[in-house]
């Protein structure tokens, strides 16, 4: 099938560059015809050498409010319009939905659907990836609070993730990502299962988690679909 007019194939998907400790948003050239009218004027974007639109989000400490609500804005403009429905194919990886942005008890938190091919991507992992995400959540949320010990940081920051488990801790009070227990026999299934965020109160947790995602997502991508 052709992609270039096709909205059930890939429409996004992120990565995460430790070297410049940034996320980035990558939308395909068909899916940014039509979600370009969506976006401000001023908002930063470059082009790659395969003519994606690609939007890079540094994470600064004192920029962390301001990227969560324009990495917030972006992901809402990916779901108007054309594409207010999921994609139906498998192609889409993942599929994170609105951001909190608001400080507060849970108020920063986000759910995403997983799709069966990044499940079966996972699947295939060795024990690795679990301890890259971990480094992930740790370097992000000790950049954004350097006044915080790294070693307390580290205490409390995991990540678990095999076949049959995923759970991403952040900094926090049980501030974490995971599936909901009622879906964990479910994760064979052909259809979209869930992560949902739990305690997330604070920016910081969430772009910690949010980048490790990123992380995983650019990685399962690159594995399955070429750069």
């Amino acid at each position: 099938m052709d992609d270039t007019r096709d909205i059930t194939s890939e429409r996004y998907w992120m990565k995460y560059d430790a070297s410049r400790n940034k996320i980035s948003v990558v939308i395909p050239p068909h899916i940014w015809q039509i979600v370009q009218q969506y976006i401000d004027n001023d908002s930063t974007h470059q082009t790659d050498e395969k003519n994606n639109t690609v939007f890079d989000f540094e994470l600064i400490p004192t920029d962390a409010n301001d990227i969560s609500t324009r990495l917030d804005k972006l992901l809402i403009a990916l779901s108007l319009g054309e594409l207010a429905e999921p994609p139906s194919g498998n192609k889409q990886l993942l599929i994170i939905f609105s951001l909190g942005t608001e400080g507060g008890y849970g108020s920063c938190g986000f759910d995403v659907a997983t799709s069966f091919p990044f499940r079966r991507w996972i699947a295939g992992q060795d024990e690795s990836i679990a301890q890259d995400s971990r480094e992930v959540i740790t370097s992000v949320f000790y950049y954004l609070h350097p006044e915080i010990t790294r070693d307390i940081t580290e205490m409390i920051i995991g990540a678990s993730i095999s076949a049959d488990f995923f759970h991403l801790v952040t900094f926090g009070n049980c501030a974490c990502l995971g599936y909901d227990g009622s879906d964990i026999g479910r994760l064979y299934d052909d259809q979209l299962i869930y992560l949902v965020s739990h305690n997330i109160d604070n920016i910081a947790q969430q772009l910690s988690l949010l980048a490790a995602l990123a992380y995983l997502w650019g990685r399962a991508h690159e594995d399955l679909y070429g750069k």
